[in-house]
């Protein structure tokens, strides 16, 4: 397991001269917790502020521990997909999860942007008509646009302000009529795929104004005397609030 994660740290800090014996005891009962307990479930790496060693830890670093410049490969985290013990029977990528993230970014940023540019395009694949109905398409893309719009409303939250999530490009885009040579011979109905589209359009903009809507009238609901109450605010405080 130690060699599987050296490998894993090598790939990843590249500029760094690591070996497993580079970790010190509080790095090896940390990963022995890890790889060993069923509630630590996560592992975290990034470099040391002198940028020639790897930190490991069991929480998201901190900018205060960790290198911040243009150079920085970004922090190295690995996930237990369950709440047990890792098995060195079995493979331990099937185990657990490896990613990166960028050191200028936050969890909640990074996640929503993995969402949307890498897994969004991947849900909605033109190719999976052939394998899925329409009916489980339709299903799967609506649950995960919605997963997205919380990931966004979580994202405002832990910046402390209110985030009204954006509906995928790839479902409010116009149908373009496609650019086919006369010899091709091939007839596409694109005012009835383009009457469709409208249809799923309209779908998507009208949940996206409900959402706005709740989280909107959440708003209005809070009371700004009882927020600000023996804080004596004055009229910068209440535009600050709304």
């Amino acid at each position: 397991r130690y060699l599987w994660l050296e490998r894993q740290l090598k790939s990843h800090f590249r500029n760094i001269d690591f070996r497993s014996t580079s970790f010190t005891p509080a790095d090896e009962v940390i990963i022995n917790e890890f790889f060993n307990g069923v509630e630590c479930r996560a592992l975290w790496f990034c470099e040391g502020r002198d940028g020639n060693q790897v930190l490991v830890m069991n929480k998201p670093p901190t900018p205060s521990v960790t290198k911040v410049s243009s150079e920085s490969t970004g922090h190295l985290y690995v996930l237990k997909l369950a709440s047990a013990p890792v098995n060195p029977a079995q493979s331990i990528s099937d185990q657990v999860l490896v990613g990166d993230l960028p050191i200028h970014m936050s969890a909640m940023e990074h996640m929503t942007r993995v969402t949307s540019e890498i897994y969004l395009p991947i849900v909605t694949n033109p190719r999976l008509k052939g394998v899925w109905s329409e009916m489980i398409i339709k299903d799967v893309v609506d649950g995960f646009n919605g997963f997205i719009s919380n990931v966004q409303i979580i994202q405002g939250q832990v910046e402390g302000a209110t985030r009204l999530p954006l509906p995928p490009d790839s479902a409010i885009l116009e149908i373009q009529e496609p650019n086919l040579n006369f010899e091709d011979r091939v007839f596409i109905d694109v005012a009835g795929e383009e009457a469709m589209a409208n249809v799923d359009r309209i779908y998507v903009l009208e949940g996206v104004i409900i959402t706005w809507t709740k989280q909107i009238k959440a708003v209005l609901n809070r009371d700004p005397e009882n927020m600000l109450q023996d804080l004596h605010p004055g009229p910068l405080d209440e535009i600050e609030f709304w």
